[in-house]
């Protein structure tokens, strides 16, 4: 099928994003304006891929899996699907627990049944490159996003850099159409 799909981690893309805007990866510096990003992404996919989009997959973690305001308002937008893991509290920081297994799970299923060319994969997570691989042996292309690194460095795992068919970054200008640094 001639057309893309769009696989977010958002711990990744939203951790990353406030680092860049806040200086440190808690979301809770953040404000998201969740419309315009998946618009954002919709587009970008669409101009990147020059492929119709399918949908855009959110994986993200939720306490005992239950869709928070954020969750419930990205699942009733057009060719949105959130797909939630656990959020567990280690050591006084959130983990995300499930999420890269539900992604590669997807993927892999996603890329095994043809329901797409090309794969978008927003993450930084070196677990996914087996995912990444079987995708590509189905001929499916993957393009890896990096939101850019507040430090001028990678956030990504290198081996997935490596791997990926083409590799594009999300500068400073676009992440702030869709989200804000909160005022301290």
């Amino acid at each position: 099928m001639d057309r893309c799909i769009v696989l977010v981690d958002a711990g990744y893309l939203l951790g990353a994003a406030a680092s860049l805007l806040a200086g440190e990866p808690s979301r809770s510096r953040i404000t998201v304006d969740h419309a315009a990003l998946i618009q954002g992404l919709r587009e970008r996919a669409e101009s990147d891929t020059r492929q119709p989009l399918l949908r855009i997959y959110w994986f993200d973690g939720a306490p005992d899996r239950v869709p928070q305001p954020e969750h419930r308002r990205l699942r009733v937008m057009p060719r949105v699907t959130v797909r939630l893991g656990a959020l567990t509290r280690s050591d006084g920081r959130w983990a995300q627990k499930g999420v890269d297994a539900a992604m590669h799970a997807e993927l892999t299923e996603l890329a095994r049944n043809r329901a797409c060319s090309d794969i978008v994969l927003v993450t930084g997570d070196g677990d996914l490159l087996p995912g990444m691989m079987a995708a590509k042996e189905h001929g499916v292309a993957v393009h890896l996003w990096a939101v850019q690194a507040a430090d001028g460095d990678y956030n990504q795992s290198e081996d997935l850099v490596a791997e990926a068919d083409e590799r594009r970054g999300l500068d400073r200008a676009w992440i702030t159409q869709a989200v804000r640094a909160k005022e301290v």
